[in-house]
């Protein structure tokens, strides 16, 4: 992989799967809430479960090849989670308070965050129980210090994509400053 960032065909098939049975699935789950009084609405919102339940599981699996195709898929239940905290109506949920819709969005995204949590252990055993492989030597400070020049960039590249390369520029950051440290974290925060 010359850099990490490079679009994936496969992953943004998977990843657009994942977002569309999600939707598909939720628009089940809304079509399932007949009420039951009558026996042919009792039917009706069982076989709409069923349904549901099956897109459920595409989604899922969708996510699942999502991740195994490229690490960056990890957004995804973040992604769903957002989707179900903020359109609580598409899951028959009107009105409620914030905690309501905290557990719906928990409950809704669970599958996917267990997807990930597999992702996870099959890539500690694919690095022998590292998170990252052995060609990264660099200390956390370093790490979390670079963080905000690199999300820059990412960001930069993602809204003006000019001057192509081949590789990301590494711009490793030791020690705290105005310029390198803080200035790109403001950047990145008025950016999202």
């Amino acid at each position: 992989v010359a850099w990490v960032t490079v679009p994936d065909p496969l992953t943004a098939i998977a990843t657009l799967s994942t977002i569309l049975f999600f939707l598909v699935y939720a628009d089940h789950v809304s079509a399932s809430e007949f009420p039951a009084e009558k026996k042919g609405n009792r039917e009706k919102a069982l076989e709409a479960s069923s349904r549901a339940i099956k897109w459920l599981i595409a989604a899922v699996l969708a996510c699942l090849a999502a991740l195994f195709t490229k690490e960056t898929a990890i957004v995804l239940p973040v992604l769903l989670f957002a989707f179900v905290l903020i359109l609580p109506e598409s899951f028959q949920e009107k009105s409620g308070s914030f905690a309501k819709r905290l557990m719906l969005a928990l409950r809704e995204s669970f599958l996917f965050l267990a997807v990930t949590a597999v992702y996870f252990v099959f890539r500690l055993i694919a690095l022998d129980g590292k998170l990252s492989s052995d060609t990264q030597h660099l200390e956390w400070k370093t790490i979390l210090l670079s963080w905000p020049k690199t999300l820059r960039f990412y960001i930069k590249v993602l809204f003006w994509p000019m001057r192509s390369r081949a590789f990301s520029n590494s711009s490793l950051i030791n020690s705290f400053s105005f310029q390198h440290v803080l200035l790109p974290l403001i950047e990145v925060i008025c950016a999202l």
